[in-house]
């Protein structure tokens, strides 16, 4: 597993698709729930995520910047979007 090198890898799309479901999946799932299961839907969503990322570094596909940058274009445009649904 590699950190960080020029070339050859883009943005990770599967991380990025994986942590663009965390706020709307959450959010609908959790609706009304109690504190308790919200935490444990949270969790559950946030680990699907980062298996998700984790893979791709671990099967040569992507440097970990690649997925850390996929992870935070993909939760940053989920949660706009969830509070643009919202307003």
């Amino acid at each position: 597993m590699t950190f960080r090198a020029l070339g050859g890898h883009g943005v990770s799309g599967h991380a990025a698709a994986a942590a663009l479901l965390f706020s709307p999946v959450r959010d609908v799932l959790a609706r009304g729930a109690t504190p308790r299961v919200r935490r444990m839907v949270t969790a559950a969503l946030l680990a699907w995520a980062m298996w998700v990322s984790w893979s791709r570094v671990w099967l040569g596909m992507h440097f970990v910047w690649n997925v850390v940058l996929g992870c935070a274009i993909g939760f940053l445009t989920g949660r706009a979007a969830t509070r643009a649904l919202r307003s």
